[in-house]
């Protein structure tokens, strides 16, 4: 962390240039910190998501593809399984 101000320094301009540097530095590691909460927080949702797909395919089952059509899979379901619905 850096110092807010410079001891004993008279010259107003250069400490003024030292505070802002400082404020800026604590300013941007507070944003740094907040980015990483927030990286975290989505990969937990992506990781959630996948378990709820997982769970939904594992339900359900795939339609048949010949004469008769069973219930359709939502296209994320079938992306899942790998099949690369375009």
């Amino acid at each position: 962390m850096r110092m807010l101000f410079e001891p004993l320094n008279s010259d107003g301009h250069l400490r003024s240039l030292v505070y802002h540097d400082a404020r800026l530095q604590m300013l941007h590691d507070r944003v740094i910190k907040r980015f990483d909460k927030v990286e975290d927080a989505a990969e937990r949702v992506q990781a959630a998501a996948e378990l709820l797909v997982e769970a939904y395919v594992r339900t359900v089952p795939l339609p048949s593809f010949g004469a008769t059509f069973g219930p359709a899979l939502p296209v994320f379901a079938l992306e899942h399984r790998g099949h690369g619905v375009n």
